[in-house]
């Protein structure tokens, strides 16, 4: 697909056109003036846990939330809303996703919170738009580098708001394999895989993967549990550049509700898709439960 210009709005239809910059303005004015100023500056009383101990949640994550929630319902009105720290209070908030016609905002305000909370950088506000089953748009914000990358449905993919061409996979092709939320019995199995392809296993944050698509470090990618803040704003940026997104039952990556939460490959086109399948997910297959 060939890459188009910056746009300057998103049109949904029946609803108001939504301005680009002004959403990316107060992406960054909220890292600017929320979570910076926290970074190596947090309390005890700053800290807190949500499922288990190393399930960090920060006063910096809250008031992000809450401020881009305001601002993004405010500037589509009747539009819904799904942020990481909305769901640790009301897991329903997920069922926004059955409703088709209208559109969903998904947020993590901090994907990388253990990062901030150790005082190391490699931590990123993420934000999708998902309309009608579909990714709309997409930002990833690293807050610390001040690099935003975007991407756009049938528009292309973004570094700071200039154009990045679309590539080719490498030869071998490299990847990685999500294994963050894996058991050690299942991130054994990711060793030593009998494939010709270059891959490494991986436990890095989520908004820090996408970005080596963009600049070619990765050709592909295959992420086995992950919560939908943590994949759809980074896919949705990938969807812009027209890479092929499937979650591992083989189908479409979309916002629909089910969809989502059974993990994803991503591939730079569809014989890489299917030779992840038949290298990677195949000889793995026993210790895990995707597949039809």
């Amino acid at each position: 697909m060939e890459p188009k210009s910056y746009p300057e709005i998103i049109d949904l239809e029946g609803y108001s056109s939504i301005s680009v910059r002004e959403t990316e303005q107060k992406i960054e004015s909220v890292a600017a003036e929320i979570i910076r100023p926290r970074f190596r500056n947090l309390s005890d009383k700053d800290i807190g846990t949500k499922s288990n101990p190393r399930d960090f949640v920060t006063v910096a994550d809250q008031e992000s939330e809450e401020a881009l929630k305001s601002f993004l319902t405010d500037l589509l009105p009747d539009s819904l809303f799904i942020g990481e720290e909305t769901y640790a209070m009301d897991k329903g908030c997920l069922n926004a996703f059955s409703e088709q016609d209208t559109p969903v905002w998904v947020l993590d305000p901090i994907d990388g919170t253990s990062r901030f909370v150790q005082g190391k950088e490699g931590f990123a506000t993420m934000l999708a738009l998902t309309h009608k089953g579909k990714m709309k748009a997409g930002w990833i914000y690293d807050i610390m580098a001040k690099q935003l990358y975007s991407g756009f449905e049938n528009i292309g993919a973004f570094i700071d708001r200039d154009i990045v061409p679309t590539k080719g996979a490498a030869t071998p092709p490299s990847g990685l394999l999500g294994a963050y939320y894996l058991s050690k019995e299942q991130r054994a199995a990711l060793k030593n895989i009998p494939t010709d392809l270059d891959y490494d296993v991986s436990f890095m944050v989520s908004a820090m993967y996408y970005p080596l698509f963009l600049n070619g470090t990765l050709d592909f990618a295959v992420f086995f549990n992950a919560n939908v803040w943590d994949q759809l704003p980074g896919c949705s940026i990938l969807n812009g550049q027209g890479l092929v997104i499937r979650n591992l039952e083989g189908d479409p990556y979309t916002s629909s509700l089910g969809c989502f939460d059974k993990g994803c490959i991503i591939a730079r086109n569809e014989s890489l898709y299917e030779q992840v399948k038949e290298e990677i997910l195949k000889p793995i297959e026993p210790h895990f439960s995707f597949g039809k």
